[in-house]
Order: structure tokens, then sequence, then C-alpha cells
């Protein structure tokens, strides 16, 4: 997982970096098929609950890229790049 700094996503909601969302990978965003779903992603015995908003092109096939506030929930921004686990909710 990544972080990114929102604006208008690919799903039409504008969000912010305090919200807790999500873009996935094109794979894995399907066109849109998982708009506004939510994911758990967890990390060194911590969880996050984020909505998919939008969709991240540079992402490998099962990456996923945080807003600030979702990744922090997880592990200091200075880290940039954490190996986690997610799945859908």
């Amino acid at each position: 997982a990544t972080y990114f700094y929102p604006g208008q996503g690919a799903c039409g909601a504008v969000s912010k970096s305090s919200d807790l969302i999500v873009a996935l990978s094109t794979a894995q965003y399907n066109g849109g098929s998982h708009c506004y779903q939510h994911i758990g992603v967890h990390y060194n015995g911590q969880f996050v609950d984020a909505t998919v908003v939008d969709e991240c092109p540079g992402c490998g096939p099962n990456d996923i890229d945080l807003s600030p506030a979702a990744f922090q929930r997880l592990a200091s921004l200075d880290q940039g790049r954490i190996q986690v686990t997610w799945d859908y909710e």
C-alpha cells in the first residue's frame, strides 16, 4: 500500500485527505464495479476500513493507494509503502 492526496476520484466523488478512502489498481477497479464498496486493510496489528473511490493506474494488480488519513491508521506517512493484507468487506 502507498498513499496519495485525493481530489476528484474515478468513481465521481470528491474526497479529502482526511477521508478513509482507497484507490484500487486498474485490475481490481474493474471499470468501477467496486465503487463505494468497503475494503478492510490490515498491517502490523492495525486495521482500517476504507471506501473505494478511485482507480490507481500505476498500482500493481493487488496494490492499493490509501488516503493519508487511512494510511496513518496503519503506519506513519514517513514509511511511504507498507506490505498490507486487504479484502472486500
